[in-house]
């Protein structure tokens, strides 16, 4: 049976309060990402179901992908691991970076936060869609009681 699901898309700049519902490695049209669910917890927008992903960096030269520190990809990272600076530090000399993101995404499901949202592609109603802004993310300060 088909369905038919409307895309909610939330003000640009609003203030949300989500918990992470799943978070993968995933390799897709942007090269590898974290893929983020997450659903919004506190508010307004309370139920409201978000998706987005997080993207490595790429060496233009060596087409080495990287975690750039202070990125989207590493602030979100930053919720599940206070130390991922240090940590990938460590790993990097012993070839360990992939091991010790693997660990830390897996640890991200469940995760609550604060993050302003953005919009992205507003010229475009069919793709017009929300996205966490990344230098706003942190931990929420109290979660939230489950639905």
């Amino acid at each position: 049976m088909t369905g038919y699901r409307k895309r909610e898309v939330l003000p640009e700049d609003a203030t949300v309060q989500a918990r992470i519902t799943s978070a993968a490695l995933v390799r897709g049209q942007f090269g590898r990402q974290v893929e983020v669910d997450a659903l919004v917890t506190e508010g307004q927008y309370r139920g409201t179901q978000l998706h987005d992903w997080f993207s490595f960096a790429t060496d233009k030269k060596s087409g080495e992908e990287y975690v750039s520190y202070g990125g989207r990809l590493f602030n979100l990272l930053s919720l599940a691991e206070r130390d991922l600076d240090d940590k990938l530090l460590d790993a990097e000399p012993k070839g360990e970076v992939d091991k010790v993101i693997t660990e830390v995404v897996r640890r991200l499901e469940g995760v609550e936060f604060l993050s302003r949202l953005t919009v992205k592609k507003p010229d475009d109603p069919d793709k017009k869609r929300n996205a966490f802004d990344a230098g706003s993310m942190g931990p929420a300060e109290a979660p939230a009681a489950p639905f």
